[in-house]
């Protein structure tokens, strides 16, 4: 008797509790019926990078002696992270390496890169030797509707003052951020 008690106690209170977050059912009704629905959305972690643009150097009107420096805004956004890391590969210096490189099929050259979580930054932190950079917190929303980073590609002057051939050097830049 006391085991059957138990049970049913046991199957009450397990079924108020599913019963206050479950759907409820309608009653048969003449004109109308109406019940009910839980709507959940559930929110995994998700990071996304944004706003790049492909960078343009040039040597032209460029004093010898010179680097060559440039940079541009992007948004890295999330939810589900206190922060991110990056990693910046280049497809002609190799990946997971921190070397970056120009090429145009005769000439390869050398060139830096760093990044910084605030748009407005006029340097910004440079790759360890496995190309990667930790330790940032500007997160923006997932939409990225404004930047909050700056990307920073220099080409000094001993780089590009040793070119023999006047093919454009390209390379392609990856950058990949991971949440924390």
């Amino acid at each position: 008797m006391k085991t059957t008690i138990r049970a049913f106690v046991a199957t009450v209170a397990a079924t108020a509790a599913i019963g206050a977050h479950a759907a409820t059912q309608g009653n048969v009704g003449a004109t109308n019926s109406s019940g009910t629905s839980l709507i959940t959305l559930e929110v995994g972690s998700l990071i996304v990078v944004k706003g790049l643009e492909d960078i343009t150097l040039t040597t032209a009107g460029t004093p010898a002696g010179t680097d060559i420096a440039t940079s541009g805004t992007l948004c890295v956004g999330g939810v589900g992270f206190s922060g991110y890391s990056i990693e910046l590969d280049s497809t002609n210096g190799g990946a997971d390496s921190a070397v970056y490189q120009l090429s145009n099929g005769t000439d390869t050259i050398d060139y830096l890169v760093a990044f910084d979580d605030d748009e407005n930054s006029a340097s910004g932190v440079s790759p360890t030797a496995d190309g990667s950079i930790a330790g940032f917190t500007n997160l923006g929303t997932l939409g990225c509707t404004t930047d909050n980073a700056k990307l920073f590609v220099t080409v000094e002057a001993a780089e590009w003052e040793s070119i023999t051939d006047t093919t454009n050097l390209t390379d392609t830049l990856t950058v990949t951020v991971s949440g924390n």
